[in-house]
C-alpha cells in the first residue's frame, strides 16, 4: 500500500502512451494505470503509437514487442531516433528473451513481463517516475539557483545576517545571538512535507508560502521570544534564559493557530503543520539537539511537539555511532583489520576456482566483528577508502604465491576520490599478481553516481585486464542498459531471490530472466546467499554459472581449497 501511495503521488502529473494490440489486457491495463498518472494515451499498434507519439510529447511510453504493422521495438528504435532521453518501458512475455539485447542496445529503462503482476508493475513505475520527477525537481532548482545569482545577488550580500525572502534574521544572526547568553531556550519548528510543496507547486510558489508562514510566525514574536528563519522549511524561536515551560506554551499556541487556519496564496488553500522540538541549557548545541528531536519525533508521526531527552534512544544511537566511529579509529590503529576468503564454487566443473575477499575485524577479545557493523563508521571518519587500501593489499600479499582468482568490494567513495587504477596497479606490480585474476566487485547502485568518473576508471580497469562484476543484481536500483555500458564479466544475484528460490517462484523467473539476459550479453551469472542443497540444485537447473553461499562453504581467514 505505501507503494501504491508513493506511485500515486509522483506519478499524478505524468503522462504516459500505452500501446498494446491484445484488446483485453489494453482495456485492463490501461484503466489500472489511468489511477496513477495524469493522462493515458491508448493505441492498438506500433504504426499508430508512433503517429501518435509525434503529435504530443509523453514523459513514459509503455509497449508491448508482438504487434501488428509494427512492432514494439521498431517503434522504440524510431520514437529514440525522435527523442533519444525518452522513457521507455517494454512488456514482454518471460521466455521472449530474444528481444532483450536489441531493447537493451535501445535504451530501454526497464521490462514489465507477462503475465502481468502489479508488484512488478508498481515496482518498475515507481522507480521511473521517481528519476523523472528528479530530474524534474533538480532541473528547477538549477533554474531557480541561476534566477538567484542574476538578480538577487544585492540581496545576497544582505542576507549575511538577515534572510533575503522572509527578511528575518538568519542562521548567523542566530549563532551571533546563541553567543551573547550563556543559557538559551530555543523551539525549533520544521514543517511538515514541505518538500511535497515544492515538487507539487514549484519552488517560486513555494517561496511565497514560506513567506506567507514567516508572516504568520512574525505574530508570535514578542519580548521573550525573537524568530528566526534556519533553512527552507525550518524557522527558530530563540529566548534568553530557561524558558521551557513557556517555549512549549507557544508552541501549543501556534499548532492551535495552523490546526485552526489554512495558508491561503492565489487559488491554493494549504494546511501548514510543524513538528516542534525544545530545549534550554547552557554552553549547549542547542541546534544540534532540537534537530536530532525533530528526527526522533517524526519517527512516531509528524504534527507533535517534543522536549529533548539526552536519554532517549534515539539519541544513544547518535552517541553509539559516534563511540563507533573512536572505536574505528583505534582498530585501524591498531591493525585489527583482517580479511576472510569465501569460495565460489563452478557449478559445471563442481571445483572451486575464485573467492570473494571480506573485511572483518578481530578485537583483543577474538569478537569477529563483521561490515555491517564498521563500514558506516568508517565514512563518517572519513576512513573508508584507506580501509580499501588496506584490503587490497592485504588480499593481494596473500594472494600472491598461487594463481587463484579473487574479488574485492570496491565502494563509491573509492570511486569518488580516483585512486583505484594507479593503486591496483601498483599492488599488482608489488606482488606479481596477474590483473585478470582481480574481479572488481561494486553495487551495482555505484555504476549510477557520478557515471562519468565511475565508467572511465571501469573502463581502463577492463583494458588493464581486471574483471567487474555487479554486486547485489535484481535489487531496485538494477539498469539493464547500464550493464551493456559496463561491459561487465560477472552478475550476481542479489541473495534475496536466491535464498527462497525453492518455493518463491517470482523469485524463480527473475532468476531465470537474469540468466538468460547475463548470458546473451556475455555474462556469467553468480548466486549468493546458496545456503542448502535445495537452492542448490534450482539455480544449476536454471542455468547459474557459479555459487556462493554457506552450502559451498563459510568465509574463513584460509582459502578452502579441498572443500566443494
Amino acid at each position: 500500500m505505501k507503494r501504491l501511495a508513493q506511485l500515486e503521488l509522483i506519478a499524478r502529473d505524468l503522462s504516459v502512451l500505452y500501446v498494446e494490440d491484445n484488446k483485453d489486457l489494453r482495456e485492463a491495463f490501461s484503466t489500472y494505470l489511468r489511477n496513477f498518472f495524469k493522462t493515458v494515451t491508448v493505441c492498438e499498434d506500433g504504426e499508430m503509437g508512433l503517429n501518435e507519439y509525434k503529435k504530443a510529447s509523453h514523459d513514459i511510453v509503455i509497449t508491448d514487442i508482438n504487434m501488428p504493422k509494427m512492432n514494439g521495438l521498431e517503434m522504440s528504435k524510431e520514437i529514440k531516433s525522435i527523442n533519444q532521453s525518452q522513457h521507455i518501458i517494454i512488456v514482454s512475455a518471460y521466455k521472449d528473451s530474444d528481444n532483450y539485447a536489441e531493447a537493451v542496445h535501445l535504451g530501454i529503462d526497464g521490462y514489465i513481463l507477462k503475465p502481468i503482476e502489479f508488484d512488478q508493475v508498481n515496482s518498475a513505475l515507481l522507480k521511473l517516475c521517481t528519476h523523472i520527477k528528479n530530474s524534474k525537481e533538480n532541473l528547477a532548482y538549477k533554474e531557480h539557483l541561476e534566477e538567484l545569482v542574476a538578480s538577487k545577488t544585492q540581496e545576497m550580500i544582505q542576507s549575511y545576517i538577515s534572510d533575503s525572502l522572509t527578511g528575518l534574521p538568519n542562521r548567523i544572526a542566530l549563532n551571533e545571538e546563541l553567543d551573547l547568553s550563556k543559557e538559551n531556550t530555543i523551539l525549533l519548528l520544521n514543517i511538515d512535507n514541505f518538500r511535497i510543496v515544492n515538487y507539487n507547486f514549484g519552488f517560486s510558489l513555494g517561496d511565497q508560502i514560506i513567506k506567507k508562514i514567516a508572516s504568520v510566525l512574525k505574530q508570535f514574536d514578542d519580548n521573550m521570544f525573537k524568530l528566526y528563519r534556519m533553512q527552507a522549511d525550518e524557522f527558530v524561536f530563540l529566548s534568553m534564559g530557561n524558558k521551557i515551560t513557556q517555549a512549549q506554551t507557544l508552541a501549543e499556541s501556534i499548532k492551535e493557530y495552523f490546526a485552526n487556519n489554512n495558508i491561503f496564496l492565489e487559488n491554493i488553500e494549504l494546511n501548514i503543520s510543524f513538528t516542534m522540538a525544545i530545549d534550554s541549557a547552557k554552553d549547549k548545541d542547542l541546534l544540534r539537539s532540537t534537530s536530532l528531536t525533530v528526527q526522533e519525533i517524526r519517527q512516531i508521526g509528524k504534527n507533535h511537539i517534543g522536549v529533548y531527552n539526552e536519554n532517549s534512544d534515539f539519541e544513544k544511537l547518535q552517541k553509539n555511532n559516534l563511540i563507533w566511529i573512536e572505536k574505528i579509529k583505534v582498530y585501524f590503529t591498531q591493525n585489527s583489520f583482517t580479511i576472510f576468503f569465501q569460495p565460489i564454487k563452478n557449478i559445471k566443473t563442481g571445483e572451486i576456482i575464485k573467492y570473494e575477499v571480506l573485511s572483518r575485524i578481530i578485537t583483543p577479545d577474538n569478537e569477529i566483528i563483521s561490515p555491517n557493523m564498521f563500514l558506516k563508521p568508517l565514512t563518517m571518519a572519513g576512513l573508508l577508502t584507506n580501509f580499501t587500501k588496506r584490503v587490497i593489499d592485504m588480499a593481494f600479499a596473500f594472494m600472491q604465491d598461487n594463481n587463484i582468482a579473487f574479488s574485492i568490494n570496491i565502494t563509491s567513495e573509492d570511486f569518488k576520490e580516483n585512486y583505484l587504477v594507479s593503486y591496483l596497479e601498483e599492488k599488482r606490480r608489488e606482488y606479481s599478481i596477474d590483473s585478470s585474476r582481480v574481479i572488481i566487485e561494486i553495487l551495482e547502485s555505484v555504476s549510477s553516481i557520478g557515471s562519468h568518473i565511475v565508467l572511465e576508471q571501469l573502463k581502463e580497469l577492463k583494458n588493464l585486464g581486471y574483471k567487474i562484476a555487479i554486486d547485489d543484481f535484481g535489487t531496485e536500483n538494477s539498469n539493464f542498459s547500464r550493464l551493456l555500458t559496463l561491459k561487465v564479466d560477472y552478475i550476481k544475484i542479489d541473495g534475496s531471490f536466491v535464498k527462497n528460490i525453492v518455493t518463491d517462484t517470482n523469485a524463480q523467473e527473475i532468476v531465470k530472466a537474469i540468466v538468460v539476459f547475463g548470458h546473451n550479453i556475455g555474462c556469467e551469472i553468480i548466486a549468493e546467499f546458496v545456503h542448502n542443497k535445495e537452492v542448490y540444485e534450482k539455480i544449476s537447473e536454471y542455468g547459474v554459472d557459479f555459487a556462493q553461499g554457506y552450502y559451498i562453504g563459510e568465509p574463513k581467514a584460509t582459502l578452502m581449497l579441498n572443500e566443494g
